[in-house]
């Protein structure tokens, strides 16, 4: 079982069915390392914090794409893009709790998921 190739299924399923709810049309997302990341859409811009790990940072070998393939994968299922991203970072933030190259936890990525902090600037 390959993680990268099942995502990429999950990804080209879903993206069939995000079709029918697409809400954005155009989602631009910043990554800011350790700090988190910034999510814009024509709707305007929202911060978006790391939580506090739970631990000591083993390797960030593959959290941006842990990233990319979380905020994908949730948007291809139609769901708010800061939503996707805040997914997107828990799911970074459990990459780098996961030594060398090693698949993250998803179980981790999920507790870590209601942590994340959602700062939405005015006007958005």
């Amino acid at each position: 079982m390959n993680p990268t190739v099942d995502i990429c299924y999950e990804v080209d399923r879903l993206a069939d069915i995000g079709k029918t709810r697409a809400r954005v049309r155009f989602v631009a997302v910043t990554t800011l390392g350790e700090l988190g990341a910034l999510c814009s859409t024509r709707h305007g811009h929202t911060e978006l914090r790391v939580p506090p790990l739970p631990g000591e940072p083993l390797s960030d070998a593959g959290a941006g794409d842990a990233m990319v393939a979380a905020l994908t994968l949730r948007l291809a299922a139609g769901d708010d893009p800061v939503e996707a991203c805040a997914l997107g970072l828990a799911a970074a933030a459990a990459a780098v709790l996961t030594p060398d190259t090693e698949p993250f936890d998803r179980e981790v990525a999920e507790a870590l998921y209601p942590a994340v902090r959602i700062k939405r600037q005015a006007g958005s």
